[in-house]
């Protein structure tokens, strides 16, 4: 995540975070209140970091807008999941498609502002995510001491964002990793 060119070890990350809590996003037709802006990081690694933008709506819940790299991403918990043999699996097939594990880490939050679902420190100091990509699907499940909880989402086009803010977007790198070919 950077709005400053290089690569590696060079960039640079701004932490600030591109909406703030009680700001309003409409995400796929539903107009969400942001409650709660997290900066999260790979534990293993300096340069791997993500903001997460906790969103509500009184009818549908909340959901979570995560933004690496200038990519979005629109997510939701759910209860309805692929079995939970596939948490450790390299691939799973889930209603007719396949998803291959993109990612598997551990992150820390480093900053945090407003209000979230639940206890945002209660488990994220040992929390191991996999991430497993069908573009422009995508199905997270974070493993932590009180088992897994499992998150479904899909890839947001940053003209979809930037159409509702003045605001200077984080610059775009690379393929994101739930992201359509030819976006």
């Amino acid at each position: 995540i950077s709005d400053t060119e290089g690569e590696g070890e060079n960039r640079k990350f701004d932490a600030a975070f591109t909406f703030l809590p009680g700001e309003k996003l409409e995400l796929k037709g539903i107009t969400y209140t942001i409650t709660g802006c997290a900066l999260k990081a790979d534990s293993e690694s300096s340069t791997d970091k993500w903001r997460e933008y906790s969103l509500y709506h009184k009818l549908y819940g909340f959901a979570f807008l995560t933004e690496a790299e200038g990519h979005w991403m629109l997510m939701k918990e759910t209860l309805e999941t692929p079995p939970l043999a596939h948490v450790h699996a390299e691939m799973f097939t889930w209603k007719d498609k396949q998803f291959y594990l993109f990612n598997k880490s551990r992150f820390r939050i480093q900053q945090v502002m407003g209000a979230f679902p639940g206890n945002v420190f209660d488990s994220a100091q040992d929390t191991q995510v996999s991430d497993f990509i069908g573009p422009p699907e995508i199905w997270s499940v974070e493993e932590h001491n009180k088992g897994f909880t499992w998150y479904h989402g899909e890839y947001i086009d940053k003209k979809e964002i930037a159409r509702q803010t003045n605001r200077r977007l984080p610059a775009k790198r690379g393929i994101g990793p739930a992201e359509p070919q030819g976006n």
